[in-house]
């Protein structure tokens, strides 16, 4: 596939998990910073810049950032979890919320 200037992460994404793009093109194409990090990568690690440096830099650097998305998704569930059986122990608290106006309306406004 022959692509001209930048693209959207996602869809480069979804070409390169298709195999209609090389590990190169996904780099070259997703922007400057990931074109510099590749070569820093390259550099730091003593290797060139082809296809097989670039398929090992985006096992990388996709498995760093799922790992930072995972940990994200753990911690922001954890504290959901928290807050809810707070605020389930908390009777005077929902009393409040049952008998708001305000609070319904922005139930029903959020589609909740």
């Amino acid at each position: 596939m022959i692509l001209s200037g930048f693209q959207e992460e996602h869809q480069l994404l979804d070409w390169y998990e298709q195999d209609s793009i090389s590990a190169l093109q996904y780099i070259e194409h997703h922007s400057i910073g990931m074109i510099n990090r590749f070569k820093k990568w390259c550099q730091e690690s003593g290797s060139s810049e082809d296809e097989e440096s670039a398929k090992d830099f985006l096992d990388e650097y996709n498995g760093l950032f799922l790992d930072t998305v995972v940990s994200k998704n753990e911690n922001s569930t954890a504290a959901d979890t928290s807050m809810f059986h707070q605020w389930c122990e908390n009777s005077e608290f929902l009393d409040e919320l049952y008998s708001s106006k305000p609070a319904l309306h922005v139930t029903l406004w959020r589609g909740v």
